[in-house]
């Protein structure tokens, strides 16, 4: 008998399953301090060779203690699978190096009929010479249209970066790529690296994390000219926290784009080691008025900024413009940000006849901006779906008092999720209670999350 969907966390209860059987496996086997799989490896791969019917495949093999000496018995069990089309593989926080990548490359090269692949290689020993060994797989495996990769916490310089994307070409039915550099040794010519992913002509969807690497604003031109390029890209998500870009950088990022006809639009900020000036927001509010075609944004702007009232006030006055907005992700965090500030970006909430789904994190607010913003979302007719983190230094009476009223004027809401950043904001289970029975009489109402 064929099983379906099956996840297993203990390697002795796989063992005893019907290995020949399983179709859609998952396996969390994420090593401990009393448990590490490499020294099982041989035991492991044994079992695992029985799968030949596997065709989706989710293994967490993460903190295993998995090198050159044990990883061969895995990836020859890999090979025997043969019928896997959806394959993720963490293989995160182990001891992997240049010889152990060129091993596991050949092994999933084998696996002719993958179209999904899903690696985690982060907090390895790999460099920018161990992601050339994996052009084995994109140059046998014809079918891949989603790929994704998270190579943070290792050595990789630009060069690493060149040496994927031009293996990349070869994946001519590539349409979905996210790629993870966070954290590792890149800096000089890493815009230019990525160059050749403009002849990845389906190419739909891109997701570029750099976070944590020494690069500025002429990484970021060069990397903005080559998105220009990816004719068909219609959602790109980038995250350049803690890099050293500066407005200059965000707004040539946004000229650069305004051709491509995004979609989907995300962009992180997210500062803890360097300063953004106050003109960042500005420009990428002159930008983001050029995206004709968005229907989602997602921005990020937290930690260390100079952000201020005029930007905030900007802000609010662009986002109506953005006609076919319907998903806002918004996290704006800093202490220029004043009350007037809060009450003039709900209002241009209101303006934004096609919204559905909201995620609002603002700083600390007073009780006159949580109403404001409460008050102007109920207008907001179309919206399904909301999410609202409120940052508070103490429980406030009337904040409670504010969504007791304004929570049931939420008649379409369907999903909600409020995060209240506070120590006993419901001061007893009755103030709780009240607050549920408003809540479950939104007709409409779904799911609802209170923390």
């Amino acid at each position: 008998m064929i099983i379906q969907h099956k996840i297993y966390s203990d390697l002795e209860e796989f063992e005893n399953s019907e290995l020949y059987n399983h179709q859609d496996l998952q396996l969390n086997l994420r090593g401990s301090s009393k448990n590490r799989l490499g020294f099982k490896m041989k035991q492991f791969s044994s079992i695992l060779q029985k799968c030949k019917n596997i065709k989706t495949f989710n293994i967490d093999l993460s903190a295993n203690y998995i090198n050159g000496k044990n990883l061969p018995y895995f990836t020859d069990a890999l090979m025997e699978l043969q019928k896997i089309s959806l394959l993720k593989l963490s293989l995160n926080c182990n001891h992997l190096g240049f010889s152990d990548i060129a091993e596991l490359s050949n092994s999933i090269a084998n696996l002719q009929n993958l179209v999904s692949l899903d690696l985690d290689l982060s907090q390895n020993k790999i460099g920018s010479q161990d992601l050339s060994s994996l052009d084995c797989i994109f140059k046998y495996c014809k079918n891949i249209t989603n790929l994704d990769f998270n190579f943070r916490m290792n050595k990789i310089y630009s060069e690493g970066i060149y040496y994927l994307c031009s293996s990349l070409v070869q994946c001519s039915n590539l349409t979905n790529l996210a790629v993870n550099f966070g954290s590792n040794k890149i800096n000089q010519n890493c815009g230019d690296s990525f160059k050749d992913l403009a002849q990845c002509k389906s190419l739909q969807k891109l997701n570029i994390d750099l976070n944590f690497n020494k690069i500025d604003d002429l990484e970021i031109n060069e990397l903005a000219d080559v998105l220009a390029n990816c004719s068909k890209l219609s959602e790109l998500s980038l995250n350049l926290s803690d890099t050293q870009i500066s407005s200059k950088g965000v707004h040539y990022l946004g000229s650069a784009l305004k051709s491509v006809g995004l979609l989907k639009f995300q962009l992180l900020l997210r500062n803890q080691s360097y300063r953004l000036d106050s003109n960042i927001l500005y420009n990428i509010s002159v930008c983001l008025i050029e995206f004709k075609k968005l229907q989602n944004l997602k921005l990020s702007l937290t930690g260390q900024n100079e952000i201020n009232e005029h930007n905030i006030s900007e802000f609010s006055l662009v986002l109506p413009k953005i006609k076919n907005l319907n998903v806002l992700d918004v996290e704006l965090k800093s202490d220029l940000i004043s009350p007037n500030n809060t009450i003039q970006f709900a209002k241009a909430l209101e303006q934004c006849k096609n919204l559905q789904q909201l995620s609002l994190e603002f700083k600390t607010l007073e009780s006159q901006e949580v109403l404001a913003l409460f008050q102007s979302l109920t207008l907001c007719k179309n919206l399904t779906n909301l999410h609202i983190i409120l940052w508070s230094n103490g429980r406030n009476p009337e904040d409670l008092t504010v969504l007791l009223t304004k929570i049931k004027e939420f008649q379409n809401i369907q999903i909600l999720r409020i995060q209240y950043i506070s120590k006993g904001f419901f001061k007893d289970s009755e103030t709780a209670q009240k607050f549920i029975r408003n809540t479950m009489k939104l007709n409409r109402l779904v799911k609802c999350y209170v923390w």
